[in-house]
Parts: C-alpha cells; sequence; structure tokens
C-alpha cells in the first residue's frame, strides 16, 4: 500500500525549507502504480489544501513514455489553484516535431487556463532528458556511442563567442530552441524557470558551463534569459523563496545570492560559467 505524507512530516519539511512536492514518473507503468493512486487517494485533498496554505508549488516531471498522461495531471492539479512547474521542457519525443507532441499540447492548453486554475510555469532544463544523445558535452568527455559525429552542434563559449562541437543531435538541438520560444510566450516570460540536476548530474560530461552556453541560443534576449537564470523563483509570491541557483548576484537593492566557494574548488569550468552568468546579468538589470 501507499503511503502519503503526514501532517506533521510536511510541517517539518516546510521548516527545513521545501516549497513544493513533485510526481515524477519515468514510464507509463509507474504513473500508473506510482502517480495515478496519490491523485486519487482520499488524502490528497489535505495534502493539497497544505500547498495551497502554505505556497507551495507543484512539480512534474512525465518521460515522454507517460506524455498521454499530461492532460490527467494538470487537470487535477490545477484544480487545487496551486502553482505547477514542468520539469525538463516537459520531456517531449525528441523525434516529434515541437507541436506533434501531445505532452507538449496538453501543457499548452493548461497554460491557456483563466483563474482560479493554478499558473502553469515551465522549467528550461535537462535537455538530457529529453535526449540521452543530447547532453550539450564536449565529445572527447561523453561516451563516443552517444555523441557521434553527426550528433553534434556548433555552440558559441560564453564571454569568448569561440565556436565548440557539443553532443546534441540537430534536430534535439532546433526541437528545444523551438519549445524555448513556444513556452516563453504561452506562459510568459516571467514564468519560465532555469534548473539542472546539479550537484547531482551523473550523465556523463555534463558541465555548468556548457549548459549555460546554450542558454543564448534557447533564450535569444538577454534580459528574458536573465529572468529565466535566476530572478523569476525569487520574486515575491512565486514558485519558492530561493533561486534554483546561487546565479545571480543581484543589485543591493534585493536579496543578494553568491557563488558558493564549493564551485572554485570542484568545478573551476563551472566557477567561470557562473561568474560569466553573474556579469551578464548584471549588465541587463537596470540600477535605479
Amino acid at each position: 500500500l501507499l503511503s502519503d505524507y503526514d501532517e506533521e512530516t510536511l510541517l517539518y519539511y516546510h521548516q527545513v525549507g521545501v516549497r513544493g512536492l513533485r510526481f515524477k514518473a519515468t514510464s507509463l507503468e509507474k504513473y500508473d502504480t506510482l502517480v495515478a493512486p496519490r491523485l486519487n487517494s482520499t488524502e490528497f485533498p489535505r495534502i493539497a489544501a497544505f500547498v495551497k496554505a502554505n505556497d507551495w508549488h507543484w512539480g512534474v516531471q512525465l518521460a515522454s513514455t507517460a506524455r498521454v498522461k499530461w492532460a490527467e495531471i494538470l487537470y487535477i492539479l490545477q484544480n487545487t489553484t496551486s502553482p505547477t512547474t514542468i520539469d525538463m521542457f516537459g520531456r517531449p519525443d525528441p523525434l516529434l516535431g515541437a507541436l506533434e507532441d501531445n505532452g507538449t499540447l496538453a501543457i499548452l492548453n493548461a497554460s491557456r487556463q483563466p483563474e482560479p486554475a493554478g499558473k502553469i510555469w515551465v522549467e528550461l532544463g535537462g535537455p538530457f532528458r529529453v535526449d540521452p544523445r543530447c547532453t550539450y558535452s564536449e565529445p572527447e568527455a561523453a561516451f563516443y556511442t552517444v555523441c557521434l559525429p553527426q550528433d553534434r552542434v556548433k555552440v558559441p563559449r560564453r564571454g569568448t563567442g569561440e565556436l565548440r562541437s557539443l553532443c546534441c543531435p540537430p534536430k534535439t538541438h532546433n526541437l528545444l530552441i523551438e519549445l524555448a520560444e513556444i513556452y516563453v510566450d504561452a506562459v510568459g516570460e516571467d514564468f519560465v524557470i532555469w534548473g539542472t540536476d546539479w550537484p547531482f548530474i551523473s550523465d556523463v560530461g555534463v558541465t555548468i558551463q556548457a549548459l549555460l552556453d546554450v542558454m543564448p541560443l534557447w533564450v535569444p534576449n538577454v534580459t528574458v534569459r536573465e529572468k529565466i537564470l535566476g530572478l523569476n523563483p525569487v520574486r515575491n509570491g512565486t514558485v519558492g523563496v530561493s533561486p534554483l541557483f546561487p546565479l545571480l548576484d543581484l543589485p543591493p537593492a534585493l536579496p543578494s545570492f553568491f557563488i558558493a566557494g564549493a564551485f572554485f574548488e570542484a568545478r573551476p569550468d563551472d566557477a567561470l560559467a557562473f561568474q560569466l552568468a553573474v556579469e551578464e546579468a548584471n549588465d541587463a538589470i537596470p540600477m535605479n
């Protein structure tokens, strides 16, 4: 039998900083056995009331094999009136066009629902969860079998503009660019966030440097990109009360978030990426 969080556990999580609950299904079978029973449980209204009362949000990650369930789960979660964050571009089928995937279409339909339906947020991140070949790793650092010469794209390095070849099939790369534009238009630039699995990235060769390098291709507008990289999740009354990543050293009038020193010791390449992101973001923020 599945058991859900009791009130004491939810309160404990709230005290330690948790601000949301996520439903994840890596297959249709797991959706039917792990997700659906919780959505239909007699406990769900109590948990939904806690989420609403404490300004939490829902998160959803469904693998492409479970995409037929997007409409169902979003209908249920939006009826709670709490916001829902869509993980990893909605994990569409990389072999389909942007508007051919029924999961993507269900997400877009949910984004059009008026209040009091819960607001839809979208996370741009985890391209390797959309297509395992799309790690944006350097070929030398990746498994050759998932980074064949035809499965690479040219991406400018942040700060220098130097082009380098990274692992991602051109079709998937173009799909992510198209989806980023579609989602920014659909949910609004104030409701898109960026995320990765850091610091638990297990995919070979993946670095934050490369994931940030590709962001200007996904989101060309620097002001919109700066919102996505950190300002959106720290706005009052939005998803969470701190950024998914301490990317931005914000102006003095706003809370400051600094790059963790651990980056410099463990991942110097990532530390450089963060420094460049901070400089770019600060250049885009009007200093009144």
